[in-house]
């Protein structure tokens, strides 16, 4: 679909500048092609609109973007990734002077009003002394670096014992003696799809369990926001489709993954007891029906494929 193909042209024109600022076009509005409205939005331009005499046709060239990079950023997609988190249960059981948690290279030292903490490198969580959630809302509070005072001491000097963690966490205390950490863009910020290095550790607090057990956040199957090229089709199978036995799907890029549904005329999925072949070739999806297949006229073929 060309970036010139507008239909419908009102008297509205539109300005599109670049966001560096360095390419402009004037041109008019109305119902543009759909393809040249998503370039624009996909190619970072900005939208402003004015009223002059309508223009019929737009280039490429004016826009600024070849058609070949409009269609890739057509194509693309936004993976919005996988926030690496992690809940350590109480289980019922109030934490006791002396017992740690570890996470990360922080070492949260739980200690009694007025006490002190056992090495000087350790963030002392004080104890109510009365309820469990009161202490894991402390703990979540020092997590996120949110705890203004405390009356614990260190070892060394009897000042003021270290009271906030330094990893790049998000906590939260949701009740139900558990407390939740995020991957977070700092530490108490916004949850961050992502992980990081972060070892977990709760075998020194008794009857406290992580529900991933004690192990490093990047094993936890977080990942980072990051743009894809996908593909959603949807057919409707007829046997004149593969008259070969093999119907190739051709898309623009190469394909690491992909998922298929298959669904009757009247919507109930056929998925599981299709036996006919999904396969990917190269920057094909090929569809080879075998002797028994049951992939029949005019079942509903969806398939969604990715890239890396």
């Amino acid at each position: 679909m060309a970036l010139n193909n507008f239909t419908n042209i009102t008297d509205t024109e539109i300005l599109v500048t670049a966001a560096d600022g360095t390419k402009t076009l004037v041109s008019a509005g109305g119902n543009a092609d759909l393809a040249y409205g998503l370039a624009i939005r996909y190619a970072g331009l900005q939208l402003t609109s004015t009223l002059a005499v309508p223009l019929t046709t737009v280039t490429s060239a004016e826009l600024g973007v070849t058609e070949a990079a409009a269609a890739a950023a057509l194509a693309a997609g936004q993976d919005e990734g996988v926030i690496a988190s992690a809940m350590i249960d109480f289980t019922g059981n109030q934490p006791l002077t002396g017992e740690y948690l570890i996470i990360g290279g922080d070492t949260y030292e739980f200690v009694t009003a007025g006490g002190a903490v056992t090495l000087d490198a350790n963030i002392g969580v004080e104890l109510s002394g009365v309820l469990l959630n009161t202490d894991i809302e402390t703990l979540a509070d020092a997590i996120n670096g949110a705890i203004v005072s405390s009356t614990i001491t260190d070892v060394a000097t009897t000042g003021s014992a270290l009271i906030n963690g330094t990893e790049a966490l998000l906590a939260t205390a949701p009740g139900g003696d558990v407390l939740i950490i995020q991957n977070a863009v700092y530490r108490g910020g916004a949850a961050l799809p992502g992980t990081q290095s972060i070892a977990l550790d709760a075998s020194n607090v008794g009857g406290a369990v992580w529900d991933v057990g004690n192990v490093n956040m990047t094993s936890l199957g977080g990942k980072a926001q990051r743009t894809v090229e996908e593909s959603r089709i949807v057919l409707t199978w007829t046997t004149a489709l593969a008259v070969t036995g093999i119907y190739t799907i051709r898309l623009p890029f190469t394909p690491v993954g992909f998922t298929f549904q298959v669904r009757s005329a009247t919507g109930l999925d056929l998925t599981d007891t299709i036996t006919d072949l999904f396969t990917i070739s190269g920057n094909n999806i090929v569809i080879t029906k075998d002797a028994a297949g049951n992939l029949g006229d005019t079942n509903i073929v969806t398939i969604v494929a990715w890239s890396a």
